[in-house]
C-alpha cells in the first residue's frame, strides 16, 4: 500500500513539535524514530519530504534527550550528515520555507544534538561538514 509522504508529515511534525519528555510515555515512539531515519524518507526526492523528516528527527532527538533511539553509529553519522544538508536551507531567508529550516537550526542547538556525535569514531566528517556549511551561509 503507497502512503503520500507529503499527506500525513505536516501533521507528524506538528505532532512531534509539541511532545514532552512526559515521564517515558515516548519510549512508545521508537519504532516511529527509527523508521524516520529509513533510506526511504532520508534520500526521498522531495525537498518538503526531506525537511519534514529532519524537523521530525531534530524533534525526536528533542524528546528523548540526553538519550536517542538511534544507537548504530553508521545510522547516527547518516542522519546527521543529512541534517546538516538540510540546514543549506538556511542560506536564503526569502525562502517560503526559512521558518522551518531554522526551526530545525534552533532545535538542534537548544538540545545540543551534535554532542551525539563526539561518541562517534569519524565525527570530524560531520563537524567539518557542519563548519564548513555554516561558514558558507555566513559569507
Amino acid at each position: 500500500m503507497y502512503i503520500d509522504a507529503t499527506n500525513f508529515l505536516p501533521a507528524l511534525a506538528h505532532t512531534l513539535q509539541g511532545l514532552g519528555q512526559d515521564e517515558g510515555m515516548y519510549q512508545q515512539y521508537i519504532p516511529l524514530a527509527l523508521h524516520l531515519a529509513d533510506d526511504f524518507f532520508l534520500a526521498h526526492p522531495s525537498r518538503d519530504v526531506q525537511l519534514l523528516i529532519a524537523c521530525c528527527i531534530a524533534d525526536v532527538l528533542r524528546v528523548y534527550a540526553p538519550e536517542a533511539p538511534y544507537k548504530d553509529q553508521e545510522q547516527v553519522k547518516t542522519i546527521f550528515l543529512f541534517l546538516i544538508n538540510q540546514l543549506q536551507g538556511l542560506r536564503d531567508p526569502k525562502d517560503p520555507a526559512f521558518k522551518r529550516y531554522f526551526y530545525l537550526l534552533e532545535n538542534l542547538a537548544y538540545v545540543k544534538s551534535f554532542n551525539m556525535c563526539f561518541e562517534l569514531e569519524d565525527c570530524q566528517e560531520i563537524f567539518c561538514a557542519l563548519f564548513s556549511l555554516m561558514f558558507k551561509i555566513v559569507k
